[in-house]
């Protein structure tokens, strides 16, 4: 080994905030690489595994970290501190008459002197005494005598153990002051203080504001005698700190101030029973202990104005005799603890009785057996992991965790907020035909709102039948989210003033489905059902996404439906009341993706109905799904089977394809009067863009259908009194355009005005045209050419008009009407004045002939019209 000098410096150097992997130098001197020690913040190294070690030849050298293990490179925030870690050994042995080479004794010395240095910085990092300090005893008690103990010295300076009831006994702790004044009288030298000090070290005495030292005055117990008498009339203030005499559950002897401007001084005993914890009662929340008479204490031991909490843990209840109930007024529980039911029964966990509580973070849990099949025979036995019954409760956060029946139940509560740090999650892991199960369920509350809880599945796949239910009451708000469910997202019965607003759901049958009170007396509060997004899980079974039944003066807007066999229906299937209209929907602005069956149906159930009216739908959108298309698919279709709809306005619907799957249908209506359907787009249908059945007053107007099946628009059944202007109806690539209106033998005043019909391949407007239907035709073109002008005749010739307005197929024709110029001349071939041209007389598409008869002389000039 090397014969080196040892430097005198400490063997110890820490690198702080540095980083990568070194080198990082060391500048005391070691022998060989094991003689020190390497720490990463408080992790020791491991030499060759986390780092290696380079030594200089004077001794000093550096650490590289590998980089690998726990070497792996430093970032700002660690430290690596090297300290020197030789072994506390001899290694060479000196014998009697044996060499005493220079090498081996120089190492030797070397050690040693190493030895003392890493001693030195060891002592270096120890409590010590100052070597002028006096001696006294500085040894531990032994360990049953330190045990729970404070370490404290005597009043010598010796090391001894107390507990903290004495070290603490007679000395102030915090602010708690108390002030006496007293006026002296020149005289007088004793005076009785409010309360005894302990030690004339916890008060100050001022007299006249001047400070007075401790060696003016004495104390025993609650007695002040000063050396001299104070002057007369002079000002004694006294300040005392407030002794406690025993440590322990003294609180009600120390005053809390809070600070601010206007605080009230009170104990600290007083602030601390702002809160209470179920812990205060013997709750242990391991999840093994049964917590069930800990927290039934802690909640009837509530007062008004209280806060209970439950701090993080799992508390074990027994719901089988009663549920925690909290049945006291203006409280508030919060903590992130779970309460979570021992045993698998129907039975409410928790129930809030009273009102104005807050319930704000702590969980409940089932016991992890879902769905009971316990048939509820009442409201009341609906039981649920938390019950509401009381009035003004806010419900602000909470996980509700695999319930055993329904998650959260409200019964006959006002004022209810449950808000959007909740989550209730579980249910049955399949599908089961019952609408018991729900994860919450709203029963005959009124003023309430839930403001974007989520509802979904837990971990094991288990998710509630019904997400959210409500069922009687009124004002009601709902926003909800719902990630999973059997069946409805949310399902609403009997509800006056209804919203629901804002809810997204994706579930496995029904979307959201809606029915309110049985109208009567015009008193039904309207509901509004908007800005809802609705989607079909995957595997869906339901059939329709948007259900609405029996409403009345609803607003419906904003919605987005998709994945469903019908996107919306508003349908009568509740009330068999032959005076019962449903009537005064407004359906605007909504979104359909993704049917197979309908965009929007409005029908009837086979109920003995009145009327549905007073229908407004607009700014309707609607794709179906890119697949096959059910039979008779339809875009928007009424179709009441028992009464008729009255009053409906279809308006600025844009109603198209996917581009690969067409349906059936834009528009159907069937039995349906007063209707309007105006200003709509629809595209790439296969058989009727619009299809009128049993319709009277009807008016078709400004209608834009392009490759809209194989009749634009078809008007059947007994139809009469309906205007149908203004439409484009123009044959697509898609589909082949046949007839562009048609009709039947019992299609009767009605009015077909400037109509554009484009590529029709048999005819443009079919059985409308005989003179026993007394329909009026004016300005209808299926060509360019210009549908009025003259012609001249002579006796006795045919004239031929070129004109591409002129259609015939299967015995129908575009008819031109022929009115003489000159009123008296000759007759036509019928012999009147004012006929139609024959069929006879047509080559389709392309002119038409007229002839002249009788012995007039010279030419006559008539004027025709082309009507389609």
């Amino acid at each position: 080994m090397a014969d080196i000098a040892i430097n005198p410096v400490v063997r110890r150097v820490q690198f702080t905030g540095n980083t990568g992997l070194g080198p990082f130098a060391f500048t005391f001197n070691i022998l060989q690489n094991t003689d020190i020690i390497v720490y990463k913040n408080t992790t020791l190294l491991t030499l060759t595994t986390d780092y290696t070690v380079t030594i200089n030849a004077n001794g000093t050298g550096s650490v590289t970290l590998t980089g690998s293990g726990s070497g792996t490179a430093l970032i700002t925030t660690d430290n690596l501190t090297i300290i020197g870690g030789r072994e506390l050994s001899r290694t060479t042995d000196f014998v009697t008459a044996g060499d005493l080479l220079a090498s081996s004794l120089n190492e030797q010395l070397d050690s040693n002197v190493i030895m003392s240095q890493q001693l030195d910085e060891r002592f270096s990092r120890t409590i010590s005494v100052s070597p002028g300090d006096a001696d006294k005893t500085l040894t531990l008690p032994t360990v049953d005598d330190r045990k729970d103990k404070i370490l404290k010295f005597d009043t010598e300076g010796n090391v001894e153990a107390a507990a903290a009831s004495t070290v603490f006994a007679n000395t102030v702790v915090g602010a708690n002051f108390v002030n006496d004044v007293f006026t002296g009288t020149g005289a007088q030298t004793v005076f009785t203080l409010s309360t005894a000090p302990g030690s004339k070290n916890n008060c100050q005495i001022y007299i006249d504001g001047v400070y007075q030292e401790k060696s003016t005055f004495s104390i025993n117990a609650s007695t002040l005698t000063f050396t001299e008498a104070p002057p007369l009339n002079a000002s004694i203030e006294v300040i005392i700190g407030n002794a406690l005499d025993s440590f322990a559950s003294d609180a009600n002897a120390v005053n809390y101030d809070q600070g601010g401007t206007g605080f009230v001084s009170r104990t600290v005993e007083s602030k601390l029973q702002e809160f209470v914890s179920v812990k205060d009662f013997g709750a242990v929340g391991d999840g093994v202990v049964d917590d069930t008479a800990a927290l039934n204490a802690a909640a009837a031991d509530l007062s008004s104005g209280q806060v209970l909490f439950i701090p993080e843990g799992t508390y074990l209840y027994n719901p089988t005799s009663a549920p925690l109930t909290f049945s006291t007024n203006n409280i508030a529980i919060w903590g992130k603890g779970t309460i979570k039911a021992s045993v698998s029964q129907d039975k409410t966990v928790v129930l809030l009785s009273g009102n104005y509580i807050t319930w704000d973070g702590p969980s409940v849990e089932g016991e992890g057996t879902v769905y009971s099949s316990y048939t509820p025979s009442t409201e009341d036995n609906r039981y649920a992991l938390l019950r509401v019954t009381g009035d003004d409760v806010d419900i602000r956060s909470a996980l509700i965790n695999t319930p055993y029946l329904i998650g959260i139940h409200a019964n006959a509560c006002d004022n209810l907020t449950i808000g959007d740090g909740v989550d209730v999650l579980g249910g049955p892991i399949a599908a089961i035909v019952s609408t018991y199960f729900q994860g919450i369920r709203i029963y005959n509350c009124t003023n309430y709102r839930v403001q974007n809880p989520h509802i979904g599945a837990n971990t094991a796949g288990g998710k509630p039948e019904e997400a959210l239910f409500a069922t009687d009451g009124e004002n009601g708000f709902i926003q909800v989210n719902v990630s999973a469910s059997w069946d409805h997202g949310v399902y609403c019965i009997d509800v006056d003033g209804l919203i629901v607003d804002g809810c997204t759901t994706v579930t496995n049958a029904g979307g959201i489905a809606c029915s309110p009170p049985e109208y009567q007396n015009d008193k039904v509060t309207p509901t509004k059902l908007t800005n809802n997004n609705v989607r079909a899980a995957v595997g869906a079974t339901g059939t329709v996404g948007f259900f609405i039944r029996d409403m009345h003066n609803a607003v419906i807007q904003g919605n987005f439906v998709e994945g469903f066999p019908q996107s919306y229906q508003i349908i009568p299937v509740q009330y068999d009341d032959a005076n019962n209209n449903i009537e005064g929907i407004v359906f605007a602005d909504n979104i359909a993706r993704d049917w197979t069956e309908y965009g929007l149906l409005l029908a009837g159930g086979g109920l003995s109905l009145g009327k549905l009216q007073y229908i407004k739908i607009s700014n309707f959108d609607s794709l179906p799904k890119r697949a096959t298309q059910a039979a008779a698919s339809t875009h928007i279709q009424s179709s009441l089977s028992a009464g008729i709809t009255n009053s409906l306005i279809i308006d600025s619907c844009t109603l198209g394809s996917n581009g690969s799957h067409y349906p059936e249908n834009g528009i159907l209506l069937a039995n349906v009067d007063n209707a309007i359907v105006t200003n709509n787009i629809i595209r790439d249908v296969t058989t009727k863009g619009i299809d009128l059945n049993n319709c009277d007053y009807v008016k078709i107007t400004s209608n834009d259908l392009s490759d809209a099946g194989t009749t634009g628009i078809d008007i059947r059944g007994a139809c009469s009194n309906g205007n149908v202007a203004n439409n484009n109806i123009v044959d697509g690539a898609l589909h082949t355009l046949a007839y562009g209106i048609d009709g039947n033998d019992n299609t009767a005043g009605f009015t077909f005005a400037n109509n554009r019909i484009k590529g029709a391949g048999t005819v443009a407007i079919r059985r409308c045209q005989q003179a026993s239907h007394t329909n009026t035709f004016f300005g209808n073109k299926s060509g360019d050419d210009a549908l009025t002008g003259t012609v001249t005749l002579a006796a006795a010739i045919t004239t031929t008009v070129t004109n591409d307005n002129v259609n015939q197929g299967q015995g129908y024709t575009s008819y031109v009407r022929l009115t003489p110029i000159n009123q008296d001349a000759a007759t036509l071939v019928s012999g009147a004045n004012s006929p139609f041209v024959g069929a006879g007389d047509h080559t389709a598409g392309t002119s038409f002939k007229v002839r002249q008869t009788g012995a007039a002389s010279g030419t006559e000039q008539f004027f025709y019209e082309i009507v389609q």
